[in-house]
């Protein structure tokens, strides 16, 4: 799945099983097509994240993308993929000539204007994951105004730390759900979106970090520990090896 605003993209995998691709791929529009070198991007172990001169995924990022975060060795070797029906993507020669050997790999496009009701992401996850990112941000602008959101950097890490969030077993029964609300599966458990996990019920939590005088932001999906926005994202950056 894509996912578009003014000026960036990102793409995202997901399984029937209900999990999300180990990396997901992250495009930012620069002027000159490149990120300045004297402002480097941080590494973020689950993002790949690239720089173009527009966010419009070109053949080029397709290409890109594919080899960085669909066709690794964590990514089973036979796979069905469901894409949408943006000009690169309908260029299955391309693709195909993406795929390493040993992989065997179906290529079905997503009919034109039918996204919202058999695109898996598109029609269960994408409200969730802005709604989410829409909690964050309003957060940091009531409680932390000098952090700014917006800059580059720390939109960067926001996307990653909010991944690995998504990327919790706590939500595979939600991730499941995008599937047999358009009609590919029947499996159906009950479940939390990550926003009324993450966020139901922090309100007089303290932060899990010995000595510090805050109150929790979120609660994490993976560790189950109460966690403040400063050892969140600022101080800390909350990239947990639970699962």
């Amino acid at each position: 799945m894509l996912i578009l605003d003014n000026k960036m993209l990102e793409a995202y995998e997901l399984f029937m099983d209900g999990t999300l691709g180990p990396k997901a791929f992250m495009v930012l529009s620069e002027p000159t097509g490149h990120f300045p070198p004297t402002r480097p991007i941080p590494n973020c172990p689950n993002l790949e994240v690239r720089a173009g001169k527009s966010h419009i995924m070109t053949k080029d990022m397709m290409c890109d993308w594919l080899k960085s975060c669909v066709f690794i060795p964590s990514v089973p070797k036979k796979l069905f993929m469901l894409i949408d029906s943006w000009p690169s993507f309908k260029d299955h020669q391309t693709i195909e000539n993406c795929v390493p050997r040993g992989y065997d790999v179906t290529i079905r496009n997503v009919p034109p204007n039918t996204t919202g009701l058999i695109q898996p992401l598109d029609a269960h996850w994408n409200g969730p994951w802005k709604n989410f990112l829409k909690k964050f941000t309003a957060y940091a602008l009531i409680f932390y105004p000098d952090y700014i959101i917006a800059q580059r950097n720390n939109e960067i890490w926001m996307i990653s730390l909010v991944y690995h969030q998504f990327s919790a077993r706590e939500f595979q029964p939600f991730l499941k759900y995008s599937w047999k609300k358009t009609g590919y599966s029947d499996f159906y458990s009950p479940f939390l979106t990550p926003s009324e996990y993450c966020f139901g019920k922090v309100d007089h939590e303290d932060c899990y970090s010995p000595n510090c005088p805050n109150l929790a932001f979120i609660k994490c999906s993976r560790c189950k520990e109460f966690i403040c926005f400063e050892h969140f994202i600022i101080k800390d950056k909350h990239l947990c090896t639970s699962v």
